[in-house]
């Protein structure tokens, strides 16, 4: 048997067409700035350790994170600030809404979606028949702009939909977005690729051309080690009459029930999202099909020669996505092919429970008593983990109704305390209480080291999180003049956090949180409508300027331009003073 790597070029240029943005990736623009901004770093760094000397609270920010104490975080850290500097580099030229990275999940939808349509066009021409099946396929290419089109563009969305979703899968690994209230939907991602692949290795049976001999043959291989079977099925494929045509109904049938199957574990997959983004917009899904159907009529999808099950195929080449196992199945017995799959599959669901260490508890909790029932936290929570629930405790004529936040679901984003007016909403490890009581003794008078100070409330996911901090004062050595406070994600922040501050006397007030696809999904945007006064609780600007906060949405590898914004800001305000 040989297998013909040649099938990879249809890659490349699915590749090229669906990421025409690729150049971006080698072309960073090198300004002054920049190299002044590097400069500065190397200063930074030099006079650091003399500071940290004389320190004995120093934290990083990136610890405010839950998901912290995830072993390997480092080198997760690393390798996710690789893509989101992909992310940032082509969002210069890419709208988001039509960016391939950051929708990646949503694209790998759209994928299936066509998939599942042209997979039931197909049915116009294509005969479920183990003597009629590879006669029908062949037939197809008679009809360049009708059926041959439409096999290609199942073919070739197919592939992309493995494309994007692995793409997906490997930034949200990166990112750390699979412990603890998360692991649901790591399995069930799992389980959804799995489904899909297995549906493309039987899609690939039904063409019975040398590949689809390849399949059977390999399948056979793996099912007979199971206890099913009274008779060895690899005995149906010992000759071509030998072949059951029951069998390939079966598999034809399995095929098309599969999709009902995944289409469960995507649901359970975003079950627990609020408004999760399933599919791609409009204007997105009508360019991803229009580069699809390039695809196909430049390169129509090929078809080996018939089955033949008394010989050995030669140079046959294979689609990675899904047939790369038969590399293994031609080399090796069925016994050691389940271990292989086994042994990988557990790694791989476990990664949710190996990978995470021992840490206290940060689920915020509601304080009934407290709360009046107005259910902006059961709108605003990103992962649909707060329900309203009869009042039990407190006043009744309140309100009918309380949060409530199921801790199986919740994943400690914060962004519920920056929704609540009445601070009924408890979080462990940052108490909004003692936030505020911080900003008032870091701008008490008696206190104060600076005559204008600014106060700066930094997302441990954002581009501050390298940022070194002395919790007990606010004092960053990388931002003189500013006392920063260290934030789970910046949805956590409730405007009057920010008023307070101002009204306490810092001349100005810096929020730093995530730009592209953030950790905490919702949280970023919540808080820029807060501040523009668009979403409730709105910040007064009938009270307190505008222009004393700075929302800085930028990502981890922008460290150097966090910095440099950060010292403008501070610079223009204390000019605007003199």
């Amino acid at each position: 048997m040989g297998i013909n790597p040649g099938s990879a070029r249809y890659y490349r240029i699915l590749a090229g067409l669906y990421l025409p943005f690729h150049f971006c990736l080698f072309t960073k623009p090198t300004n002054k700035s920049n190299m002044s901004n590097n400069s500065n770093d190397k200063k930074t760094n030099n006079t650091f350790y003399e500071w940290q000397d004389f320190k004995t609270n120093i934290v990083k920010a990136s610890e405010a994170v839950p998901d912290s104490s995830l072993r390997g975080r480092r080198f997760l850290d690393r390798v996710d600030r690789w893509f989101r500097k992909l992310d940032g580099v082509t969002l210069r030229y890419i709208p988001e809404n039509y960016h391939p990275f950051i929708q990646a999940g949503a694209i790998a939808n759209f994928m299936f979606v066509v998939a599942v349509i042209t997979g039931f066009a197909l049915l116009i021409w294509y005969s479920p028949s183990v003597h009629y099946a590879y006669d029908s396929v062949v037939s197809m290419s008679d009809k360049p702009y009708t059926a041959e089109l439409i096999r290609s563009l199942h073919r070739y969305s197919s592939d992309a939909f493995m494309l994007f979703v692995l793409f997906h899968a490997f930034k949200v690994f990166f990112a750390g977005r699979f412990s603890g209230s998360r692991w649901l939907a790591w399995i069930t991602g799992i389980i959804a690729v799995l489904l899909i692949w297995f549906d493309g290795w039987l899609g690939y049976w039904l063409v019975w051309d040398e590949r689809a001999a390849m399949i059977a043959t390999g399948t056979a291989k793996m099912i007979d080690v199971l206890p099913i079977f009274a008779e060895p099925l690899k005995a149906s494929f010992l000759t071509d009459d030998s072949f059951n045509s029951v069998l390939f109904l079966i598999v034809f049938f399995m095929h098309m029930l599969i999709p009902i199957a995944f289409g469960i574990a995507i649901w359970l997959h975003v079950a627990r999202l609020n408004k999760p983004a399933f599919i791609t917009n409009r204007n997105f899904s009508i360019l991803l099909l229009g580069s699809l159907v390039i695809v196909s009529l430049l390169f129509p999808a090929d078809v080996e020669g018939p089955a033949d099950l008394m010989s050995a195929p030669e140079n046959v080449t294979i689609d990675y996505f899904y047939l790369l196992p038969l590399i293994l199945t031609e080399r090796l017995q069925g016994g050691t092919l389940w271990l292989i799959f086994l042994v990988g599959f557990i790694a791989v669901s476990s990664v949710p429970w190996i990978m995470k260490r021992q840490k206290e508890d940060t689920q915020p909790v509601i304080d009934e008593i407290k709360c009046n029932g107005c259910t902006q936290c059961f709108h605003d929570c990103p992962y649909n983990a707060i329900s309203m629930v009869p009042r039990e405790k407190g006043n009744p004529k309140k309100s009918e109704f309380v949060a409530n936040i199921d801790p199986s679901i919740c994943v400690s984003c914060g962004i519920c305390v920056g929704s609540c007016d009445p601070v009924a909403v408890e979080y462990p490890n940052l108490s909004p209480w003692e936030i505020r009581s911080k900003i008032d003794k870091w701008l008490d008078e008696e206190n104060r080291t600076l005559e204008g100070q600014f106060i700066a409330f930094v997302c441990g996911n954002s581009a501050g999180s390298l940022l070194t901090i002395d919790s007990e004062t606010g004092e960053c050595k990388e931002m003189p003049g500013y006392l920063v406070a260290t934030l789970p994600c910046a949805g956590w922040v409730h405007p009057t956090l920010i008023e307070r501050a101002l009204k306490k006397g810092a001349e100005g007030v810096l929020v730093s949180g995530c730009e592209s696809d953030p950790d905490f999904r919702l949280g970023a945007d919540w808080l820029g409508d807060r501040i523009e006064g668009e979403r409730h609780p709105e910040f007064r600007k009938d009270r307190y300027e505008v222009d004393r906060i700075l929302y800085l949405k930028l990502d981890k590898p922008d460290f150097s331009k966090f910095l440099t914004e950060a010292q403008q800001f501070r610079g223009s305000r204390e000019k605007e003073n003199r």
